[in-house]
């Protein structure tokens, strides 16, 4: 639970702009989607079970983070590849060979 405050505290920023996304989302990666994702059924059966009218407010803004997190995924994935060939530029000047990652 103290992680998905965490989580739910960081959704709050986001939602009021008050933290740079991208430098939360390089910083923690996937992991409050993988969270999410996993605590998905357990949270909404509490929202269901537990919470009082209106329901689903329990960790909504962890949940729109998570929203807000994908939405950059996306974007990062696309971006790798040009981080990667940087990566590579830099081991040739410096004579190392990049691995092959796609074996």
């Amino acid at each position: 639970m103290s992680v998905a405050v965490i989580y739910e505290e960081m959704g709050i920023l986001a939602t009021h702009d008050s933290i740079d996304l991208q430098l939360a989302y390089d910083l923690m990666a996937s992991y409050p989607i993988r969270f999410w994702d996993k605590f998905e059924p357990i949270i909404d059966g509490y929202r269901i079970e537990k919470e009082r009218p209106p329901k689903g407010q329990f960790l909504e803004y962890f949940e729109d983070l998570t929203y807000m997190l994908r939405d950059l995924r996306v974007k990062d994935v696309e971006d790798f590849k040009n981080r990667l060939n940087r990566r590579r530029q830099r081991r040739e000047l410096l004579g190392r060979p990049m691995p092959d990652y796609n074996r």
